[in-house]
């Protein structure tokens, strides 16, 4: 199990990889500023446990919960 301390520094890790998409509306890109991978990209976002993007054709768009501030 992930200590306090550690599980923080998860959630903050996987905010900060939301913000990044977020910014881009784009796994691709986030995954080029991050350098990691779309995938990775896609599981750090999932953690997070909200339906936070939806995929368009060729783009991403935050939805309701991902825009709220």
């Amino acid at each position: 199990m992930v200590d306090t301390v550690g599980r923080k520094k998860l959630i903050m890790a996987n905010l900060y990889t939301f913000s990044v998409a977020a910014k881009y509306l784009s796994f691709t890109k986030a995954a080029e500023e991050l350098y990691l991978t779309q995938g990775a990209i896609s599981q750090r976002i999932k953690q997070l446990g909200f339906k936070l993007f939806v995929r368009l054709t060729r783009k991403l768009a935050l939805t309701e919960e991902g825009a709220a501030e």
